[in-house]
């Protein structure tokens, strides 16, 4: 069977006009290239859309790797050299088969190699460039350096004898642990014998870490004077926000803090300003329901309430 062209399939489905597809052409017949990647430049598109697109037109689901992390396992079978090359990452191993997505789903080159390095049965995904490059330096760089191995290890160094000087990189990491597993929000707790730290993910609160009490003061004092607080005030709630990156990736970091009676406590509210959403029939729905929200949807009058914890 013939297969449509992206443009024209992208244009279907309400992406780009007829116009931005004869100017694509153009440029490509002067500069060579992928389409796709010419949309994207001339942003007419976005990575997403193209990889949505490219999946349609394929017949192979599409997947988004902000979502569904890859596990260990599955990177452990492909170097990040190779995945870089290919523009190709596995995410998962079920057995003998492995589940690898990648930004070209033709590449038959690409998937016969990483057939034979992994000597497993390959089922294709389709991921969009942007978010698959950054998954591969996120996630290989993770499986070299653990950040939650590191936190341990500072936590243990703590219990013999303080943090001194590592201080600020206790607080980056745990910091960076919050970003990778997608909390809302970071509590940290002081109680009598420990203090306690917490992450609010999918509006679950999360039990991560306990801490040494002695160090609970100085992470808080760090965190005060990165949020442009006044540290010498310890017995009045304050609030306080920074800015902190991850992988070029830029967060608003929201910070208060109330006193107690161990110690202040502080909660961190972790604001993404490029955080991908689920879209509508990623959010679990059974299909008769999935249907009649779109149906509801179409509506040109109603109003909809979503309700649930923070975060």
């Amino acid at each position: 069977m013939q297969r449509k062209p992206l443009g024209q399939l992208l244009k279907e489905l309400g992406y780009i006009t007829e116009e931005q597809i004869q100017v694509a052409l153009e440029v490509q017949q002067v500069v060579g290239g992928l389409f796709g990647e010419i949309l994207q430049k001339l942003s007419f598109v976005s990575p997403r859309e193209v990889a949505e697109a490219i999946a349609y037109q394929s017949g192979k689901p599409y997947i988004d790797l902000s979502q569904y992390p890859p596990s260990k396992e599955a990177l452990r079978l492909i170097d990040k050299n190779l995945a870089k090359q290919f523009q190709v990452i596995p995410f998962q191993v079920e057995g003998n088969k492995l589940y690898l997505a990648m930004v070209n789903p033709y590449d038959l080159n690409a998937i016969d190699i990483v057939r034979r390095v992994t000597d497993k049965e390959i089922e294709i995904y389709v991921a969009d460039t942007e978010t698959l490059l950054k998954t591969i330096e996120i996630q290989y760089f993770l499986l070299e350096k653990p950040i939650d191995e590191e936190i341990k290890e500072l936590i243990e160094r703590a219990k013999a004898g303080g943090l001194g000087t590592e201080v600020p990189r206790f607080v980056e990491l745990i910091l960076n642990n919050a970003i990778i597993d997608r909390a809302t929000d970071i509590h940290i707790s002081p109680e009598d014998l420990a203090s306690h730290i917490f992450f609010r993910i999918d509006g679950i609160m999360k039990h991560y870490y306990a801490i040494p009490k002695e160090i609970h003061n100085p992470i808080v004092s760090r965190i005060k004077v990165l949020a442009g607080m006044d540290i010498a005030e310890q017995r009045l709630p304050q609030d306080g926000s920074f800015s902190h990156t991850f992988f070029d990736e830029e967060y608003d970091l929201r910070v208060s803090t109330v006193p107690t009676a161990y110690g202040e406590n502080v909660v961190i509210r972790v604001l993404g300003k490029n955080i991908s959403l689920f879209n509508l029939k990623n959010l679990g729905f059974e299909e008769n329901v999935l249907k009649e929200l779109e149906k509801q949807f179409m509506k040109p009058q109603g109003i909809v309430l979503v309700t649930g914890p923070t975060g």
